[in-house]
């Protein structure tokens, strides 16, 4: 059995509805009469709209199908007061704030970490390579380290973003190779961030110097100079020359190496003046070393024959070095002839 009050009740519901309509029936046919057609049925939806709204606030059932879901609807529009709508962008504020902290920290479990290496020597400068073992980071800049360890010959150029590793030029110093260098280290993270920190580069990384081609010239001609002077002052068997003429003939001549056991090669033998003797065979010998004997052929002028001859004679000796010269006389022999 239906427990509303008698008022909320279907028959009351359906006499009130009633009475109404009748009533404003009765009026609106007296206010109506003299309208046209489309007039009427405009007046007429009006009454018959505001009969149901009046029905619909005596019945429940009615009541809350329309003005409570009215009610929800008003308030799903977002009417507030000012208090509740700061508490509401307070609490939106405090929801981004935490979101931005979880994410710079989870950003920020595996910073990168840097260091130097030295990859290779050229003529432009030695190329170094900036290391990231860690995340990719963005905008990296490396300072200028101290300039007495190290000095950077080309601005690095690093592109976005900066994972594994990136070169610059730059020229260490013998205290740098000794002591090693730390560069500063710039870059922003993926929250855009700045961050700085420091780059090593260990003395046990760093390659021997590299020498220039002048240097390295004047460094092995002063070496091979030391060793000459060294070997010179070596001492060594030398070879004792003789010059003679073969017996019954006044053309053929010798010259032998009389110390056994001096070396001798590449032995060559010069008339000082041609207007005393000319030679005409011979004169130069790949090997005379030891008691070793060697003919020539020449011819005499008048004058060497009453004068006598002088020889020049140069060859290298033991340790690969040129000897001499080695001045010779040779007697003349007028007394033969005349």
């Amino acid at each position: 059995m239906d427990k509303s009050p008698w008022y909320q009740t279907n028959l009351w519901a359906g006499i009130l509805a009633g009475a109404i309509v009748l009533f404003a029936g009765s009026l609106l046919n007296a206010a109506v009469k003299d309208l046209d057609f489309w007039q009427r049925v405009v007046v007429y939806l009006g009454v018959a709209a505001i009969v149901l709204l009046a029905v619909s606030g005596v019945k429940k059932s009615w009541r809350e199908h329309t003005w409570k879901a009215f009610g929800h609807w008003l308030r799903g529009l977002g009417v507030t007061t000012n208090k509740r709508r700061a508490a509401y962008i307070k609490v939106g504020y405090d929801a981004r704030d935490a979101e931005v902290i979880r994410e710079r920290d989870q950003a920020n479990q595996r910073p990168p970490d840097w260091r130097v290496d030295q990859k290779s020597l050229t003529a432009e400068g030695d190329m170094y390579w900036l290391n990231n073992d860690g995340y990719g980071v963005l905008d990296v800049m490396i300072g200028k380290p101290d300039s007495a360890l190290f000095e950077i010959t080309e601005a690095p150029k690093f592109t976005n973003p900066f994972q594994a590793g990136q070169w610059f030029r730059g020229n260490i110093t013998k205290l740098g190779r000794e002591k090693g260098v730390v560069f500063p280290v710039k870059w922003r993270d993926q929250n855009g961030d700045d961050h700085d920190s420091e780059a090593v580069l260990t003395p046990g990384s760093v390659h021997p110097p590299q020498e220039s081609p002048e240097s390295a010239y004047a460094r092995g001609k002063a070496d091979l100079q030391a060793e000459v002077d060294k070997l010179r002052t070596i001492p060594i068997l030398a070879p004792a020359w003789h010059i003679e003429r073969s017996p019954g003939t006044y053309t053929e001549f010798s010259l032998s190496n009389e110390m056994s056991g001096a070396v001798a090669t590449h032995v060559h033998l010069r008339s000082d003046a041609h207007n005393m003797f000319a030679i005409h065979e011979g004169g130069q010998w790949d090997d005379l070393t030891g008691k070793a004997t060697k003919v020539f052929t020449g011819r005499a002028t008048d004058a060497g024959i009453k004068e006598g001859m002088h020889f020049t004679l140069e060859w290298t000796d033991e340790h690969g070095f040129r000897a001499g010269p080695e001045y010779i006389f040779l007697d003349g022999w007028a007394s033969e002839l005349y």
